[in-house]
Order: structure tokens, then C-alpha cells, then sequence
């Protein structure tokens, strides 16, 4: 397991698809038919898929990257920001918090966003 903080990993995982995105075609993956996917300006974009492939490539186009990048630096944002508070202890509130509660608070609130990061990665990232 890498030592990187986890809202680091969130972030490569935002950088890594902001990158991906803007090296494909910009126009949405509109259609699939006979086996390649179509761009909306009428432009084939990739061929010999399977039907689901082509359906799922089409859905998830370059142009869901800028949301989903959003989301995923927002989350790393709010991550580095939560996690020295949860360290911390709280007298009136809470006493020192374990790793492994701070670790449960973590995948309790941002566990998706890190679940979807190490897939974007392609790795055993944080």
C-alpha cells in the first residue's frame, strides 16, 4: 500500500482522467451501430466492439470527464481538510482517534471517491 495521503491519490486519479479526456475526439460519443461508435457529428470514433462495449464507451464519453474531475478535486479538497481534524483531538467533543478510526471515517465519507481514484489509476494507490 502506497504512503501517499488519500486525497492525493484523488486528485492523480482527477488529473490522470483530465488528461485521458482531452487527448480523445471532444464531440459526445452519440450512437453505436454496426459495431463502432459514432460521434454526434457523424465521425466513427472507435469499431470492433461488442454492442455492450460500444454502449458504455458512447455513455461514459470524454465529455462526463469534466464533471467527474470536478467531483474528485472537490473531494480531495474536503478530505485534506477533514483528516487533520479527525486526527486531532477534540476534548470536548472526542479523544485522540485511532488510525483505524480515522481510517473508517475516511472510507465512511470518501471511500467511493478513493474506490474510483485507485480504478482510474490502475493501482494499489493509497
Amino acid at each position: 500500500m502506497s504512503t501517499e495521503a488519500p486525497w492525493e491519490v484523488i486528485r492523480a486519479a482527477a488529473d490522470r482522467l483530465e488528461s485521458l479526456a482531452a487527448r480523445t475526439s471532444q464531440s459526445p460519443w452519440a450512437d453505436y451501430v454496426n459495431g463502432i461508435v459514432w460521434s454526434a457529428d457523424g465521425d466513427p470514433v472507435v469499431s470492433e466492439l461488442t454492442p455492450r462495449d460500444g454502449e458504455w464507451i458512447a455513455t461514459v464519453s470524454p465529455a462526463v470527464a469534466e464533471p467527474l474531475v470536478a467531483w474528485l478535486r472537490a473531494a480531495a479538497d474536503s478530505l485534506e481538510v477533514h483528516v487533520p481534524v479527525w486526527e486531532e483531538p477534540e476534548p470536548r467533543i472526542h479523544p485522540r482517534r485511532t488510525r483505524g478510526e480515522v481510517d473508517r471515517l475516511i472510507g465512511h465519507h470518501f471511500g467511493h471517491a478513493l474506490e474510483l481514484s485507485r480504478l482510474i489509476l490502475g493501482g494499489d494507490r493509497g
